[in-house]
């Protein structure tokens, strides 16, 4: 389908050098500031972020292997746009492409041994896609079939990218008084107030 992608050549991350820490910039939201709150988003648009995510390594013929230091598969980089289609913001290698899933589905980034974390996944997370995801960890192989895997684990519970979109304009809704302090807050290099 084409809708995801991975954005290269950018870094407007939170946590990355000289990139500013805003819940909204350019009509895209970190995944990381919406989880950060007491109410993050539902399991549905979570699988959905996931999805979304595969999809694009997939179609760039991406292989499954552990998370190195130059990766760009980073939780604080994931972001979802007004169309509530996610992506990567920022440069780097595609590793650890199993392990972004898992945090995405936890909703939170998750501290790892090679593709062994301790964290446990929320109560919200069904079975199957549990089962998948702890599998994919385990082994090596193409984005696509991991992609086709949680795709089928997925069914019936996974949301739209229209459900997507609503979830995060409803998180901006309710932030929105936050927003203009941190949009405004820094330039390049210049930390955002807390």
């Amino acid at each position: 389908t084409g809708v995801a992608t991975l954005v290269r050549g950018t870094d407007n991350a939170p946590g990355v050098p000289g990139a500013a820490e805003e819940p909204v910039s350019e009509g895209r939201t970190h995944l990381a500031t919406i989880q950060r709150g007491e109410e993050g988003l539902s399991v549905g648009v979570r699988l959905r972020v996931a999805l979304d995510l595969l999809e694009a390594l997939a179609e760039d013929g991406e292989k499954l292997s552990a998370r190195g230091k130059a990766t760009r598969l980073r939780f604080d980089r994931v972001v979802i746009d007004d169309e509530g289609h996610a992506q990567i913001d920022g440069n780097g290698d595609p590793s650890g492409a199993a392990q972004l899933v898992w945090e995405v589905v936890a909703g939170r980034a998750a501290t790892w041994t090679g593709t062994a974390t301790d964290d446990d996944l929320p109560d919200d997370v069904p079975g199957p896609v549990i089962d998948v995801l702890c599998a994919a960890l385990a082994e090596s192989g193409a984005a696509g079939d991991l992609f086709e895997k949680l795709e089928e684990a997925s069914r019936g519970f996974v949301d739209t990218h229209d459900d997507a979109r609503s979830a995060v304009a409803s998180w901006r809704e309710s932030h929105e008084e936050e927003a203009p302090v941190a949009v405004q807050a820094a330039a390049p290099g210049v930390a955002s107030p807390p």
